[in-house]
């Protein structure tokens, strides 16, 4: 099964935390938090056990990608590309809502802050950045003014599940939208989790803190599932949220909403999602969010039929920097339509067809591997 093999994620947050657990401590590539500013907590501990912690001193409460290589360091010290060129960290977590960047300040404003992550994550685009939406219980606009208000990250809230109400939102958490009415958070994850503490033995602690390493163990086997299809190579950020949002179940208002985005995480709905490609990486135009089908049109059936003109449709692009599909050239492309029933029926077809080849093409994959492994056995490595 998947376990975040091989995927280096960079957690940013209180220490310091070198050899306080032995669920983790191995794993860690770097540590910079000895010396830093901030003073020992639990917090960050916590966050990385969540993540990645193997489960050692009791296994119920071993982490999400526990084959996963941790970056620790202070907060707010990631923001450079040492640990992407030198470690191939493709993802972050930041559980802490930006507060400690602009003091009390919300309402989500895009200030210098967010500007500078989505200029960093343009420079990088195979790293993702995951950021706790805080826990303000101040209702309608309450998130902080920093980093999480970003455009190109993935800010997340907090949900549990209860015997008898099922899945809910936690209440005391911050909800959207930002200042200038985008979507904030972008999808909801469980809040309350037991996870790793010092010397070796656990705790249970609640919030989005708690909610972003959630989300960013399942990004990492993510990334891992992408690369086992793609002969190793990262997806590009973008790409993965586009998944991990669409791939959500919706709660509260239909659709995206200001207080669970997009929906609850559903990581088995992201993986098949890859596994059957169902995602094309293009550039529609920066006018247009969404293509939405009228009634009587099936959007599977409008999926398959687009994708399989995407070199066609690429062609119709304009623009110098990048080429972007304007509004009205998606309006005159003119789509095949049979009755609604048999749109269904050759979109069914296509989803199987689709399976089988993502299979056949993970069974190569493993038959590769194994193909090498033979090799080493016999004759040693070259």
């Amino acid at each position: 099964g998947l376990t975040g093999a091989g995927v280096v994620v960079g957690v940013s947050d209180v220490g310091p935390v070198a050899n306080q657990h032995i669920d983790h401590k191995d794993r860690i590539l770097v540590d910079n938090s000895i010396g830093g500013l901030q003073s020992f907590s639990y917090h960050g501990n916590h966050v990385l056990g969540t993540i990645g912690g193997a489960g050692i001193m009791n296994e119920q409460y071993k982490g999400i990608a526990t084959g996963s290589e941790l970056i620790f360091s202070p907060i707010n010290t990631l923001h450079n590309s040492y640990y992407i060129d030198n470690n191939n960290m493709v993802l972050t977590n930041h559980s802490y809502a930006a507060v400690l960047v602009n003091g009390s300040e919300y309402g989500g404003k895009y200030t210098s802050h967010p500007t500078l992550t989505d200029q960093r994550i343009q420079m990088n685009d195979q790293v993702m950045e995951v950021w706790a939406a805080g826990n303000s219980d101040q209702g309608f606009q309450s998130l902080a003014n920093g980093y999480n208000v970003a455009k190109n990250v993935l800010t997340v809230s907090g949900s549990s599940i209860s015997q008898t109400i099922g899945v809910f939102r936690s209440a005391s958490v911050s909800m959207g939208p930002t200042l200038d009415g985008r979507i904030k958070p972008e999808v909801c994850a469980n809040f309350k989790n037991y996870s790793t503490n010092s010397e070796n033995n656990y705790r249970s602690a609640t919030g989005t803190s708690m909610a972003a390493p959630t989300l960013t163990g399942a990004l990492a086997l993510l990334y891992e599932h992408y690369r086992n299809l793609n002969n190793g190579d990262d997806p590009k950020s973008a790409t993965l949220k586009a998944i991990v949002a669409n791939t959500a179940d919706d709660y509260g208002n239909e659709g995206p909403d200001y207080k669970w985005g997009f929906g609850n995480l559903n990581l088995n709905k992201s993986l098949k999602a890859i596994t059957n490609t169902r995602y094309i990486e293009s550039t529609i135009g920066r006018g247009i969010a969404a293509i939405r089908t009228k009634k009587g049109f099936s959007n599977e059936y409008l999926y398959y039929y687009l994708k399989s003109r995407a070199y066609q449709i690429s062609d119709l692009g304009v623009g110098s920097t990048f080429k972007a599909i304007r509004k009205t050239t998606i309006e005159n492309i003119e789509v095949p339509l049979p009755s609604y029933e048999n749109q269904i029926k050759i979109a069914t077809i296509l989803f199987k067809l689709e399976n089988l080849k993502a299979k056949r093409k993970e069974s190569l994959n493993l038959l590769n591997e194994m193909m090498n492994s033979s090799f080493l056995e016999l004759f040693g490595d070259p």
